[in-house]
């Protein structure tokens, strides 16, 4: 990391990224890494980088604030160049964004992460109360008071604790009701909560955007009795009087006072200062105006956002971010190498909403508020698991993934739990033969539920009634053995599922498609002015791509062009003509080339008399016409290289006046060795390569289980351990006599620890 201070001249880069935030690291990380050093600039004013979905831990004593954040020159990228400095003024029209130090840098791309600002000044008095020490009023969103809100839990006594949300977009809309639950089991905890009244005073019209996640936190307030007020707003903090002025959003004239004990704020947020002084750039409420697919600006194509700032109307959370950061690289990218940019943010977004000291419901969605989970779980359930992956799980992910641009969010992850298994069978149908046709019937949902479930809950019911009615050498013998059934019975579907999912990840990765087939439209390359040596002969460019690349590196193809050619009298006397093909590389570099020769099959003007006689009705009715298929094998044996991967061929036809109807480019595999077995014979490579993996998959369970039930090693370490504690027992029990038969004398220095330690 190259930190750059103040200088009078000007700054260049390729890529500029103002905002040194979860989204700008992520981004900043992709880029440089494949642009170079010196390439990427990072305009970032913090000495620090905090990782904000942890303060609402912070705020219930969970977390200690300096486990949220690392020094900012830590987190940004080592290629990246980084300017401690904020931005004053941006100008996109000239490219270029003029710094607080008075310094200016030019830019052939700029991406925009400067998050949200944080508005307490917007709220009369919140700020005094802010400032007080030990005060009743606190805010999770400010590093600067998040440790405030659980001093102020533990001060709490009794009357009304106030929650609001402000009438604005907010960082993590579902933050403000964290702190809400958190606090109520807080106060159960503390033996409190009988003397609290609870409320929760949002903006919103509804408890929480998404309605499947909604109706479960209904039934968690209600059970927990908390007052939700909707349409409520926080206009007034008076710290003197400890008192909170509220206006009814849907009655702009109608306000009320609450008596508040403790107050938790979500301050107004907005798009910052500079941001709405730049207005070419940003909407009418000041955010980045982007496409909310692409995140590329609707009218400076070398500009993106990401995050918090951009006008995209996703919820502002860190998933977000996650999931936009390889958007907004791949189409930043396809921008820098004159593509189109085709990549699609689909808006997700996640809320772990934590429930207590222990639990938690991830919320999951996307733009049109659908869940888009990535469990396949009820995941409106409060879990302990999802507890512990939003307080133990995800800072990691974070801080070594996410902020090096290594991770995307669980797109994939949500393929793979959800086991798109249906769509699979479809394609194993086809290339797969038997094992696919298995696989499509065999619907592992409604196995898992009819084979698994049901049994193992009828055998569960079964086994707690025989617990109610056996003694206790019966009930311990009922248990052993159904949890060892229960054990033999998920381990055996696990592992045969395991091993049929390893088999078809690998036969989906090693096996490339068989055939590729692309239409060629051939036109007549016009000649420059003065070229005298130009030779305007039929032309092509086709692409090797469907989307992305489908030659796979190391496996050899054969490429046929195809034409379709009337046997008219003019081609006839063409005779011979040259075909080339010209493979090249996404900078148009030329990779391979190929010319072959060929013409029409002759026929003789008797055998042209006797077909004409013989197919005259299906001639005469269109059903035939007089025309050959000319096969022309332009590549026998095409690899291709890594270094200069293939993405198009061009197509010459050395012949002005050659006369067809149609051209077809073929792409076709040539099998060897594994795959050519897995191709020709796909039933048997598939019941040998999943035979293969339950073996080793059942070698590891048997091989653990053994491990696991030799017990024999820990009782010999604790009869050890009783033995040890037995003579240091012995060892301090003589040492007291020795001191009490011989006194130590006042000049004498005893050792600190004289005595041994049991433990």
């Amino acid at each position: 990391m190259m930190l750059l201070l103040r200088k009078d001249d000007e700054y260049r880069c390729k890529l500029l990224v103002v905002g040194g935030g979860a989204g700008g690291c992520s981004v900043a990380a992709k880029a440089s890494n494949k642009l170079g050093a010196g390439k990427v600039i990072v305009l970032e004013p913090a000495d620090n980088h905090y990782y904000q979905p942890m303060f609402t831990l912070i705020g219930g004593g969970i977390k200690k604030l300096e486990d949220s954040f690392r020094p900012m020159k830590s987190v940004l990228p080592a290629l990246a160049t980084w300017i401690k400095d904020s931005a004053a003024k941006f100008e996109p029209e000239s490219n270029t964004v003029h710094t607080s130090g008075g310094d200016t840098i030019e830019y052939e791309y700029l991406l925009v992460a400067v998050g949200l600002q944080l508005n307490y000044d917007k709220i009369p008095g919140l700020l005094e109360a802010l400032s007080i020490p030990n005060g009743k009023v606190c805010s999770n969103y400010s590093p600067k008071y998040v440790d405030r809100t659980y001093q102020a839990l533990k001060n709490f006594r009794t009357g009304n604790a106030v929650f609001t949300f402000p009438n604005s977009p907010v960082k993590c809309p579902g933050a403000p009701q964290k702190v809400l639950y958190i606090a109520e089991h807080y106060l159960r905890k503390s033996r409190k909560r009988k003397n609290a009244q609870l409320h929760y005073n949002t903006s919103l019209p509804v408890l929480f955007g998404v309605k499947h996640y909604a109706d479960a936190l209904w039934e968690i307030v209600k059970k927990r009795d908390i007052n939700v007020n909707l349409r409520t707003n926080l206009v007034e903090v008076k710290p003197g009087t400890d008192e909170a002025v509220f206006e009814n959003l849907d009655k702009p004239d109608e306000r009320f006072t609450v008596k508040y004990e403790l107050l938790h704020v979500t301050p107004p947020m907005g798009a910052p200062d500079v941001l709405k002084a730049c207005k070419s750039l940003v909407t009418e409420v000041g955010f980045v105006d982007v496409n909310k697919d692409t995140l590329q600006h609707q009218k400076f194509s070398n500009v993106f956002a990401i995050g918090d700032c951009s006008s995209s109307p996703n919820s502002k959370t860190a998933a977000s971010v996650a999931a936009q950061s390889q958007v907004v690289y791949k189409n930043l990218m396809a921008v820098m190498e004159g593509r189109t940019p085709n990549r699609v943010f689909d808006g997700y977004a996640s809320c772990p909403l934590v429930t207590g000291y222990n639990t938690c419901m991830l919320a999951e969605f996307d733009y049109s508020l659908t869940p888009l989970e990535t469990f396949p779980l009820d995941q409106r359930k409060e879990r302990f698991t999802m507890y512990l992956m939003k307080k133990d799980f995800m800072p990691p992910l974070y801080w070594h993934l996410l902020l090096n641009g290594l991770w995307n969010g669980p797109g994939l992850m949500r393929k793979l739990m959800h086991f798109r298994l249906h769509s699979l069978a479809s394609r194993c149908t086809r290339n797969m033969g038997l094992l696919g046709l298995v696989l499509m019937i065999l619907d592992p949902f409604k196995i898992v539920r009819n084979y698994v479930f049901k049994p193992v809950a009828t055998l569960g019911l079964a086994a707690a009634e025989e617990y109610r009615a056996r003694k206790e050498k019966s009930v311990t013998t009922t248990k052993n053995v159904f949890l060892k059934l229960l054990v033999v019975v998920l381990v055996g579907f696990s592992v045969v599922w395991a091993s049929i999912f390893l088999y078809l990840y690998f036969y989906y990765s090693y096996m490339p498609s068989v055939l590729h087939v692309k239409d060629v439209h051939l036109n007549i390359r016009e000649c420059q002015d003065n070229a005298y040596d130009c030779k305007p002969y039929p032309t092509a460019n086709v692409a090797l791509t469907n989307h992305q690349r489908f030659l796979m590196v190391g496996q050899p193809y054969k490429i046929i062009l195809n034409l379709e050619m009337p046997e008219s009298e003019h081609n006839g006397k063409i005779g011979m003509f040259t075909v080339c093909g010209t493979v090249k590389d996404y900078g148009h570099v030329e990779v391979a080339r190929s010319c072959r020769m060929s013409m029409l099959h002759y026929k003789s003007d008797l055998l042209k008399t006797i077909l004409t006689f013989v197919f005259a009705p299906l001639l005469v009715f269109g059903y035939r016409e007089e025309k050959q298929l000319v096969t022309v094998e332009l590549f026998s044996n095409f690899l291709d290289d890594s270094t200069h991967p293939a993405t198009n061929i061009d197509i010459t036809i050395h012949c002005r006046d050659i006369q067809l109807y149609s051209a077809q480019l073929q792409v076709v595999a040539n099998f060897t060795g594994l795959r050519y077995l897995m191709f020709n014979w796909p039933v048997l490579s598939a019941l040998i390569g999943i035979t293969t993996n339950l073996f080793f998959i059942l070698i590891v369970c048997v091989l653990s289980w053994y491990h696991w039930d030799d017990t024999e090693w820990i009782s010999d370490i604790r009869d050890r351990y009783q033995q040890i504690v037995k003579g240091v027992s012995k060892v301090n029990a003589a040492m007291e006599q020795t001191k009490a038969v011989n006194p130590l004398k006042d000049t004498d220095t005893p050792s600190k620890d004289w005595l041994l330690d049991e433990e």
